[in-house]
């Protein structure tokens, strides 16, 4: 593994600052509009969302898309209007393993997803911090393409400098800063020890995008226009089983607003087989299902919000990661 050192500041650990433990394993389906998770990173730069990401393994990814944390440009054209955008782990409590340990780190990327297509001139890479030298190690990067499919990378983790607990790891896209320009997606972090180069499957179910809309031809309405044959009853979810082998899995569904809509589906069909060999969940019962008692009151008179929420999990409880077993919808009637 070729290592480039980097250029970065050499780091300041806060007193206090807690350490993150393996194994560590984050798909960013925990906070679905907003910052990346201040347990897990120290910066706020990228956008958490479900929605640039195409295909992505689990809902939700973290998108570099050349804006603050305030959805503002960090740099005007033309200018300075290039630079580099940061994701930034906090520290790894790795005192306690060795190289013997047989650690991988691994994560999804892609170019472009909803947003701008990188070009190639601008790079999406990795560094991991160098206790010894104090200053980062690139250990991976790829360089900007046209939309593609999210590809899984695969780094072993050896060198000694890494273990204690100084260690963190940052992504860093160079490209755009004057606006959403050359974006990546980056998902599905995952961080263990005993792991080998064939570990690229996980033990893991849950839905692929956010929760549909509960209004037929529209996302949003007047709450004076809402009449009952406005409401969907009939949805569309999309459900995948990202494990390598099948596995029996539930669906629910239920609201905050009327007590009897509430059901859980199992499978019509035979268990979900993985992603890899038969695509997302084909069962119409629980990915396309009908809403039982689900509509909202009607005739509604003032500015509302109902929420529904959608449940799908492996019924032996063995998932990895339950956050991406559910998803929300807040249904604004205003």
């Amino acid at each position: 593994m070729v290592k480039y050192k980097g250029t970065a500041d050499k780091q300041v650990k806060a007193v206090g600052d807690s350490l993150i433990d393996l194994p560590f394993l984050e798909d960013f389906s925990g906070n679905l509009y907003g910052y990346p998770d201040t347990r897990f990173f120290s910066d706020s730069n990228v956008y958490i969302n479900p929605d640039f990401c195409i295909g992505p393994p689990t809902v939700g990814c973290a998108t570099f898309d050349g804006l603050n944390s305030k959805g503002q440009p960090y740099n005007s054209y033309p200018g300075t209007g290039y630079g580099l955008e940061y994701l930034t782990s906090r520290y790894f409590d790795l005192d306690s393993v060795a190289p013997s340990d047989s650690l991988y780190f691994s994560f999804l990327y892609q170019p472009q997803g909803y947003g701008e297509a990188p070009e190639q001139t601008d790079v999406l890479n990795l560094w991991f911090y160098n206790n010894t030298t104090g200053l980062y190690d690139m250990v991976w990067q790829a360089e900007g393409t046209p939309l593609d499919t999210f590809k899984l990378v695969m780094i072993p983790f050896k060198d000694p400098a890494y273990f204690n607990n100084n260690f963190r790891f940052q992504f860093r896209r160079s490209g755009a800063l004057y606006g959403m320009f050359d974006q990546f997606n980056v998902d599905y972090i995952y961080f263990n020890k005993n792991r080998t180069i064939n570990d690229t499957t996980f033990n893991d179910v849950g839905f692929v995008y956010k929760a549909p809309a509960n209004l037929r031809n529209y996302q949003q309405m007047p709450f004076n226009q809402f009449t009952l044959a406005e409401f969907n009853n009939k949805i569309r979810l999309t459900q995948t089983n990202i494990a390598s082998f099948d596995k029996t899995c539930s669906y629910r569904y239920y609201s905050d607003y009327n007590g009897a809509c509430n059901e859980t589906l199992l499978s019509a069909q035979a268990p979900l087989e993985p992603v890899y060999t038969n695509g997302y969940n084909p069962d119409a019962v629980q990915a396309n299902p009908l809403l039982q008692n689900c509509s909202f009151p009607a005739p509604i008179t003032t500015e509302s919000v109902f929420t529904m929420t959608h449940v799908f999990r492996s019924v032996d409880s063995s998932d990895v990661k339950r956050s991406n077993d559910t998803i929300i919808s807040r249904q604004s009637i205003f």
